[in-house]
């Protein structure tokens, strides 16, 4: 059973209506990241009905992230003048879908990693189609699970300090190019990732800032030193990346953004870590308890690497190659 889309309007919209002015990097990262949420019901909130239990979500969306996030019930309008997006404040409200399923947790599989039946509980306003193919038949996606026993052995081996941060993508990095560069060993690697820069520039931004306060850093190095030089050697270059996001890099990407606009690309071999274990979407509390699962919708691209926790203290690697190139990714990611 689904029915019709409804509206959640921020009873504290503010009023008259208001812009809110976006910046360079909130101008570059216009795409919409896809998450879902599973909860257990509690047994004594479970009806013959589950109505009340969407009744229960859509009162906890409404009062809790519509009223100090009033701007999410609003409209990303472009200025014609200034040649920017920019966020009008008109409390257009939220769409809200209520559906039914005779499904079961357990029958969607392995929540703990991203899973093909996900894109099927997505629902898109606009489209009157909507068929999905899993991931593309071209590559091969695994699951590779690091406890909190091999981090430390990582960071043992890496004979210099670090975060599991920065010891898991060095590890893949590493790993992965000798499984993608195998002959071109002149050649160069570069692993992108993600730095959250609220604490790395001065004035640091308020407190409550909801806008994108992250920037891309990067490590590159030749192939054949990633190959044959020491795994501390590959650490301090994922480091030195973490270490080159300071106020002036943030400042500069912001002023290189205002003329070419856009968002770094992966090409070639080279490839972008999101880690989104530390995200705290297991406190997530709708009014049912915490969450069972909570992560990305992901789609078939073998540029992305998810790290993803696994409730336990570890991080679970998430990532697609090709059959041959997977194959050999398997036995180097075993090397530590």
């Amino acid at each position: 059973m689904k029915e019709e889309p409804i509206k959640l309007f921020s009873p504290q919209n503010p009023t008259p209506e208001e812009i809110i002015f976006l910046s360079n990097i909130d101008q570059a990262v216009i795409f919409p990241v896809e998450t879902l949420f599973f909860f257990e019901v509690p047994p004594n909130k479970t009806p013959a009905s589950t109505l009340p239990v969407f009744d229960l979500v859509r009162k906890a969306v409404a009062e809790v992230l519509l009223v100090p996030y009033y701007f999410m019930a609003g409209r990303l309008q472009f200025n014609q003048e200034s040649n920017r997006l920019e966020l009008l404040c008109n409390n257009g409200g939220v769409l809200f879908v209520c559906a039914e399923s005779r499904m079961e947790l357990k029958d969607l599989g392995n929540l703990s990693l991203p899973n093909s039946t996900f894109h099927l509980l997505i629902h898109r306003p606009g489209d009157k189609v909507q068929v999905w193919w899993i991931c593309s038949r071209k590559y091969y996606y695994k699951l590779f699970p690091f406890t909190q026993e091999t981090i430390c052995l990582l960071k043992e081996k890496a004979m210099v300090s670090c975060s599991s941060f920065e010891a898991i993508v060095a590890h893949t990095w590493k790993a992965r190019t000798k499984a993608m560069f195998g002959q071109n060993p002149d050649g160069f690697s570069t692993v992108l990732f993600a730095v959250d820069f609220r604490g790395k520039i001065s004035p640091n931004l308020p407190d409550g800032y909801v806008g994108n306060a992250v920037i891309t850093a990067f490590a590159t190095a030749r192939v054949k030193d990633l190959e044959e030089k020491s795994f501390g050697y590959v650490v301090e270059k994922v480091k030195e990346g973490r270490d080159r996001v300071t106020d002036e890099y943030v400042r500069s990407v912001i002023d290189w953004l205002e003329v070419h606009r856009g968002v770094p690309a992966t090409c070639d071999g080279n490839f972008y870590v999101s880690a989104w274990g530390k995200l705290g979407f297991g406190g997530l509390d709708f009014g049912l308890g915490n969450a069972v699962y909570g992560g990305p919708v992901v789609s078939g691209n073998d540029e992305f690497v998810l790290l993803l926790s696994d409730g336990s203290g570890g991080v679970n690697v998430w990532l697609g190659l090709e059959k041959e190139k997977m194959e050999r990714f398997m036995v180097h990611v075993l090397e530590i």
